[in-house]
Order: C-alpha cells, then structure tokens, then sequence
C-alpha cells in the first residue's frame, strides 16, 4: 500500500492495530508508523493453548510447536527500540472453556486443519475419533488460556 496513494501519510492521531495478521512484517511496521502523528497501538497473542486444537495439532499436522503465534510483538519492541521509540509493554492473560458437540467440533476442526493442509480420510477419522473419546454425553470441552501483549509507543 502506498500511504501518498491512499492520502494516509500522517493523517491520523492514533493508528490502532488489535490482533490482526496485516502487521507481520518490518515492512508493515514501517507503513503503520508513517499512517500516524502521534500515538500507536498494536496488540497481538504472545502465546495461546487450545487443549483440543493443540493435541490434535501433534496427531494431524505432526506440530509440536510451543509457539505458534511466534515472535511478532517482540520483533515489533526491538524494531522499534532500534528506531529510536521507547514503547510500552504490557500483558493481558486470560482463560475460557468452550463446550460443543462432538458433530460441531468436527465441523469446526474439518474447516481450520483443511486450511494447512489436504486432510485425507484417515486424518477425518482421527479427528472424529480424537473427539468422541473426549465426549461426555455427546459434549466436548475445550479449554483456552491465552496471554495477549499490548505494545504503545509515540511519535
């Protein structure tokens, strides 16, 4: 994107970046910077567990990442650091439970494992299998711990 083409060049007072994949690079970075006059925010997950996601993960895609959100905010910081700002850094950690039925689990994990990869038939039945053990009465619970980092920094 050029910033001159969109008429964005320091055009706005805080230029807000909340979980978003649109800034991954330090190209990016450099565009978000140049959008802005003032303040700046960008916020993004420094770690996530899914405990039916993650499990699943190691037995369809072989993954055992400890990250895979990887290390986005602190390469952000360090840039940033680099370029002269002193941006602030804070955490925000939470935790929730989701309860479906193994039918829409299923659906869901069909759809988010077939984005990575062509998933054959034995990896739908692992899925359904891996689900249908985790089943009480029909209901699967998953549990979600997250920790979300804050960055602001000014002009």
């Amino acid at each position: 994107m050029n910033l001159d083409e969109f008429n964005c060049k320091e055009k706005f007072d805080l230029v807000f970046a909340s979980m978003t994949p649109a800034i991954d690079s330090y190209e990016d970075l450099i565009k978000m910077i140049g959008c802005g006059k003032n303040l700046y925010f960008l916020s993004g997950f420094v770690e996530r567990r899914d405990t039916l996601k993650d499990q699943l993960s190691e037995i369809i895609l072989d993954s055992h990442s400890n990250n895979p959100h990887g290390n986005k905010i602190y390469n952000a910081f360090n840039i940033l650091w680099n370029m002269g700002y002193y941006p602030k850094i804070s955490y925000k950690h939470s935790n929730w439970e989701r309860c479906k039925s193994v039918d829409k689990f299923y659906e869901e994990f069909l759809i988010y494992f077939g984005r990575m990869k062509i998933l054959a038939e034995d990896d739908k039945v692992a899925i359904k299998n891996y689900l249908e053990n985790k089943a009480v009465n029909g209901m699967v619970k998953e549990k979600i711990t997250s920790k979300v980092a804050w960055l602001c920094w000014k002009k």
